[in-house]
């Protein structure tokens, strides 16, 4: 399978990670990656892991979510092929206004 990454999740992520090393430390922003690489690399071989989304009931496709470092929520989708993070948010926000970006 190959993983694909939406621009917006991806810009998300780097905010993040802005975030941690900028209040926490270099260290704890590479725990927090090396976290996003695991689960990502975990979602390669079982797309199913993560708990369908209720955010995203009756949409087109099947969202799932996985949270991330205790915080964070990582929105995808899966098809054969690939494995698509479409969305990735600090989950302490509003989710019902987060899902609603995401089309």
């Amino acid at each position: 399978m190959k993983l694909i990454w939406d621009e917006k999740a991806k810009l998300s992520v780097k905010e993040i990670a802005v975030y941690i090393r900028t209040n926490f430390g270099v260290k704890f922003e590479k725990i927090f990656r090396d976290e996003i690489r695991h689960i990502t690399d975990l979602l390669l071989n079982n797309p199913r892991m993560g708990s369908l989304d209720p955010l995203f009931e009756g949409r087109s496709k099947q969202y799932r979510s996985i949270i991330v470092s205790g915080k964070n929520k990582m929105v995808y989708y899966f098809d054969d092929k690939t494995v698509t993070i479409i969305a990735f948010w600090d989950s302490r926000k509003e989710p019902i206004n987060q899902a609603a970006q995401v089309k």
